[in-house]
């Protein structure tokens, strides 16, 4: 189970910074200065591991614009910081295509209790629960 004072979970609070602050520009938001100054929270659902994220806007966001978030955060963290970190993909089957990265952008949305903040939900992949929700849930790519 994830916790927040483990080393792997401030691995993955550095990726999914990374990436908030990498796109901030381009989606109108405002990226927290360093990963330690994100609103960040840890939980646990139907046995899946969830991490939510927090942000400010900085203008208005079309709602329209959501699911491009998504598929542009997994593309960056699945092509570019995944790669690179320490953290290993999950195979959660038999063949190469159930090999899937460890961190899935599972929303971006505007944040219902306050319209002035831009929410991301990230599932860590970690076994056969999380890997079936993701099969479920995964963006397919457009062709």
């Amino acid at each position: 189970m994830l916790r927040k004072s483990s080393k792997l979970y401030a691995e993955i609070i550095f990726i999914i910074w990374q990436v908030i602050s990498y796109y901030a520009n381009c989606f109108c938001y405002s990226a927290p200065a360093s990963m330690f100054d994100m609103n960040t929270r840890l939980y646990t659902l139907e046995g899946l591991q969830f991490i939510d994220i927090r942000v400010p806007l900085i203008r208005h966001f079309p709602t329209k614009k959501f699911n491009e978030i998504r598929e542009v955060f997994q593309q960056y963290l699945t092509y570019a910081l995944l790669p690179e970190s320490s953290l290993r993909p999950y195979a959660g089957g038999n063949t190469a295509y159930d090999i899937v990265e460890p961190i899935f952008v599972d929303w971006a949305m505007i944040d219902l209790e306050n319209n002035n903040n831009l929410m991301f939900r990230f599932l860590y992949i970690c076994d056969p629960i999380s890997f079936e929700y993701y099969k479920t849930h995964q963006i397919v790519p457009k062709v």
